[in-house]
């Protein structure tokens, strides 16, 4: 799902961004990692940035298959 402000997504292997479906929406980039050990989800969190149709997110996820959560970036 792609608003303006916002974005719901998946990441994918060679940093594809995908819909549930699997269709391509853009691309992202790992900013940094860090552990999160108390997490039953993943054991590491991520900073991401994403680019659809020229736009910039920024959120977190648990990394390749799961969801990502991202806003609108100020800085285009």
């Amino acid at each position: 799902m792609v608003l303006e402000q916002y974005l719901v997504a998946y990441l994918a292997k060679d940093s594809v961004l995908t819909s549930w479906h699997g269709d391509k929406l853009g691309t992202y980039r790992i900013l940094s990692t860090w552990r999160t050990p108390r997490s039953s989800v993943s054991d590491t969190m991520s900073s991401v940035e994403c680019f659809v149709n020229g736009v910039r997110y920024v959120g977190r996820s648990a990394g390749v298959g799961m969801v990502i959560c991202a806003k609108r970036s100020p800085r285009q």
